[in-house]
């Protein structure tokens, strides 16, 4: 990309989602400086999209900016931690022009003023085909620090927000494979649950995102604890959409367990405190599901109980965005 073009693009397209970070010099700095309270500790992740595999590159560039924002929080959010700032690392090829920025940093504004997060810097480089993005997006949390993957416990109950599958199938509608307008929505913005993050902090012993799919995001969950995990299928939240299509074809509950991109959050928590948990999930009006326990370590990390009693198989364990 030329200099003067990439100099133009910034002053133009990303300066103005600096405006609310003084530490960012209205990126005229080759870095941002950011200030922390003595007692908050920083949460860091990143994660990457690449036209293709992540995102189809066909959705209009506000719905690809939302979904790249939108990951990174999921990762906050099930640390516990609130946003702050993010950096972003533009790999464009030429073809990529004015129109397609302007839309993208729209969804960008929008998921800023949503969740509170700022531009903080980032890089930008001309690539050779396919769209490659990556945020670092930072966050805070007080005290003790972030929830952890491998501190879940023997006997914990194991919980998730939402609804699971949405992503997966939603796929499927975006490439038109199915039809509901609901589930592709659902596939091109995930909903980083931020505002789970207070019950998170209070309850949880460890915390994840299911990006995927839950089967294999549970698995993860487990070998970090070294424990192992049974999971009641008839306590696995399914939207109304997916439950009109597990019924019509059992395959897609398969796609709902097993597929990707539901960015929900899956926890754990002492099960001495599942009435604590429930009834403060129902004063702050939010939605979570028991639908398992922690075992001993075993030969299998996750093992599905389906109707009957009867041990659920699947051909795949997960989905992966490699």
């Amino acid at each position: 990309m030329e200099i003067g073009l990439e100099f133009n693009r910034i002053e133009k397209f990303f300066k103005p989602l600096t405006e609310k970070l003084s530490g960012a010099f209205a990126l005229l700095d080759d870095a941002a400086e950011l200030t922390f309270t003595t007692d908050q500790k920083i949460v860091v992740t990143t994660d990457t999209i690449v036209e293709g595999i992540h995102f189809l590159g066909s959705e209009n560039p506000s719905s690809i900016a939302r979904k790249l924002l939108g990951v990174n929080l999921s990762d906050l959010a099930a640390k516990g931690a609130s946003p702050h700032s993010y950096s972003l690392s533009l790999g464009m090829p030429d073809q990529v022009g004015d129109v397609w920025l302007r839309e993208f940093t729209s969804g960008l504004s929008y998921m800023q003023d949503r969740y509170g997060i700022v531009l903080s810097g980032g890089d930008s480089v001309r690539v050779p085909e396919q769209i490659v993005l990556t945020v670092t997006a930072i966050g805070v949390v007080p005290g003790i620090g972030m929830i952890r993957r491998d501190t879940a416990e023997f006997g914990n109950d194991i919980y998730v927000t939402g609804f699971i599958g949405d992503g997966s199938l939603g796929l499927l509608a975006a490439q038109n494979k199915l039809s509901s307008d609901y589930l592709a929505d659902r596939y091109y913005h995930p909903q980083p649950r931020i505002e789970y993050t207070n019950l998170l902090r209070e309850f949880a012993t460890s915390s994840m995102d299911v990006s995927d799919g839950l089967i294999a995001d549970t698995a993860k969950l487990m070998k970090a604890s070294k424990l192992s995990a049974e999971l009641f299928q008839m306590n696995i939240p399914l939207s109304d959409e997916v439950k009109k299509l597990v019924m019509y074809d059992k395959a897609y509950l398969e796609t709902a367990l097993t597929g990707g991109d539901d960015y929900e959050i899956l926890f754990t928590c002492s099960s001495e405190l599942r009435e604590a948990l429930l009834l403060r999930a129902r004063e702050l009006n939010l939605t979570i599901s028991r639908i398992g326990v922690v075992k001993h370590e075993g030969k299998e990390l996750v093992t599905v109980i389906g109707e009957n009693e009867k041990k659920l198989t699947f051909q795949k364990f997960g989905y992966s965005h490699t």
